[in-house]
């Protein structure tokens, strides 16, 4: 099942080299406990997938720290490259 993100903040979604990425929360040792998969379509939606989601929704982000905690965690995920709208989207990092 999937959720839509819908970005209704002012700062931008960004993605990088690797665009798909697993957002679930990982156990000490670093094993991965479930899957959640993020993938930033635009700088204003963005997919969630996962077996755990019941249905299928849509969702409107309208806090600032959200945004920044996704884009944190592409960031986390790269290897080389962050691709964003703006060029202040990614020096906000």
């Amino acid at each position: 099942m999937k959720w839509g993100l819908n970005n209704k903040t002012n700062i931008s979604f960004i993605t990088g080299d690797q665009p798909v990425i697993n957002i679930a929360e990982r156990k000490k040792n670093d094993k991965i406990k479930k899957l959640i998969f993020y993938y930033p379509i635009s700088p204003k939606i963005a997919i969630l997938v996962s077996n755990n989601f019941h249905k299928n929704e849509n969702v409107d982000i309208t806090e600032n720290n959200q945004v920044k905690q996704y884009n944190k965690s592409i960031v986390q995920e790269s290897l080389e490259q962050i691709y964003g709208n703006q060029k202040i989207d990614i020096e906000n990092l």
